[in-house]
């Protein structure tokens, strides 16, 4: 699929759509008859998605705006297999042997590659710069650099094309895309238990579901007002990015994390993102604006996206002969304990979340996505659950 009929599906409306090494290989379907509703057609729901598909589950997928629409479509897509080793390292690193599989299995539409990273400092009250060795086409270091990652322990993907194809894949398998705003969840009662059996869209219409799965990132934080008045708080952290694409370029698969960056360019350890098809993304900085209710209301200003070319140009010279092409922010997903939720919640038989999963979404995603299939279907989870488990908030 190009990048043209990518960017198209991240706008069309739903509608227009249709309606140890491990081995992805199909296992026994034990409870595929049952109905599974997916709230959120980001990366995280798109992964639960295709791999439910796989063990022969037909999911539907509630999506109010579009595929990728929020962070899924606008994040770096930087990997790391073991920058979180400790309470999310399992997660981590299945989910990054996961993205390399994936990419195989699947000949790679996403450009995910294996990359570089190392860090820097910049110090704008410093004249002199530092050559960086290991990216002759950074600049402006104002110090040696730090290595950080090699090409086996990082690497990335365009989060967009990744999420959109797994969207694909599961509606090629019998998933269903849903277009609808979840203003409340069904609920049926059985010897006292509140039992979760759907969700009710802002038109009336009744997706009734076995399980139902909230997979919203940032916008998880209305299951209050969905029904679950003692759910957990989603944080959410704003940031901004841009992406230039020089006309030619010497820049290569090295990703810069950047340190000590000057008060007046307004913005903390900002990256620098390199891709195949010869673009640069650039995050950095953000705000507190809060969340609104539709993703395509995100919008960065003309001034902090000024901000970052500012930045980007600064170092790496090569960027001066371009404008950013694409302007945008995001909001990530926060738990009270900075950990995902992810699993079924006790309380509220058939409710399963799967959010919380910071700036590590697009890493997570796949992981996530297989852990959450093996619970529904009563597979042994591929990494242990328990200390993601959302009943540590009810």
């Amino acid at each position: 699929m190009s990048e043209r009929e990518v960017n198209k599906a991240l706008h069309v409306v739903i509608d227009d759509l249709g309606d140890e090494k491990l081995e992805l290989e199909e296992e026994e379907k034990k409870g595929a008859g049952d109905v599974i509703v997916i709230v959120g057609a980001g990366v995280v729901g798109a992964c639960i998605a295709y791999f439910l598909s796989k063990k022969g589950y037909k999911p539907i997928i509630v999506e109010r705006t579009g595929i990728a629409c929020a962070a899924s479509g606008k994040a770096g897509g930087f990997l790391a297999r073991d920058w979180n080793d400790g309470a999310l390292g399992s997660l981590s690193r299945l989910g990054f042997e996961l993205h390399s599989q994936l990419a195989d299995e699947f000949d790679n539409p996403w450009e995910y590659r294996r990359v570089n990273t190392i860090s820097v400092q910049h110090n704008a009250s410093k004249n002199k710069r530092v050559e960086c060795k290991a990216a002759p086409w950074l600049t402006g270091a104002t110090s040696k650099h730090t290595v950080l990652g090699t090409t086996e322990t990082t690497a990335q993907v365009t989060p967009s094309k990744f999420t959109l194809k797994l969207v694909e894949e599961a509606l090629r398998n019998g998933g269903k895309l849903q277009k609808g705003i979840v203003t409340k969840l069904l609920f049926g009662d059985k010897e006292g238990s509140k039992i979760v059996c759907g969700v009710v869209l802002d038109d009336g219409t009744e997706v009734v579901g076995d399980k139902v799965i909230v997979a919203a990132g940032p916008w998880s934080n209305q299951l209050a007002s969905w029904g679950i008045p003692d759910a957990p708080e989603i944080h959410n952290n704003k940031a901004f990015s841009i992406i230039m694409k020089p006309v030619t370029s010497t820049i290569d698969n090295t990703a810069i994390f950047i340190h000590h960056i000057s008060p007046d360019i307004g913005m903390e350890s900002p990256e620098i993102y390199p891709r195949p098809d010869g673009t640069v993304y650039v995050v950095g900085g953000g705000d507190n604006t809060p969340l609104p209710d539709n993703p395509m209301d995100i919008h960065l200003s003309n001034d902090h996206a000024e901000k970052l070319f500012k930045f980007a140009t600064t170092m790496c010279s090569e960027l001066k002969q371009c404008k950013p092409h694409a302007k945008q922010a995001c909001y990530l997903p926060f738990s009270p304990d900075a950990l995902p939720l992810i699993g079924a919640v006790s309380k509220y038989p058939n409710l399963i979340l799967a959010t919380g999963h910071s700036c590590w979404g697009i890493l997570h995603g796949p992981s996530t996505g297989l852990l959450v299939s093996e619970i529904i279907n009563g597979d042994k989870p591929s990494v242990n659950p328990a200390p993601f488990s959302p009943d540590r908030f009810f």
